[in-house]
């Protein structure tokens, strides 16, 4: 009998996170992977610098398992809900509702 592999097992919750972030990126200016757990883009809040178009100071990185945001610019910072929520209301919604469906109430 061959072993069975939740989803879940599979797809760890940061897996997610991922996915939406590569759906999203077409939308983020200058859309870089730095390091593994590290993106790296201009601000779409900010803009960044509107002398030099090539700084892209807006980075998504992992900590104690979550995706959060933060621009080195103007210092705004989210969760990576909110920041999918303020560029996209729609996929903010697919997003929470796949978490919600693999277990992650947050």
């Amino acid at each position: 009998m061959a072993d069975w592999i939740s989803v879940k097992d599979k797809l760890p919750e940061f897996g997610i996170d991922r996915k939406y972030l590569k759906l999203l990126s077409p939308k983020l200016s200058r859309f870089s992977q730095k390091k593994e757990d590290l993106f790296n883009f201009r601000c779409p809040f900010c803009g960044d610098s509107k002398k030099n178009q090539f700084k892209a100071r807006g980075y998504i990185y992992r900590k104690k398992g979550e995706y959060f945001y933060k621009c080195q610019n103007c210092g705004v910072g989210h969760t990576m809900y909110n920041f999918i929520n303020l560029l996209d209301a729609t996929m903010a919604k697919e997003y929470s509702l796949e978490r919600y469906t693999n277990g992650d109430a947050a």
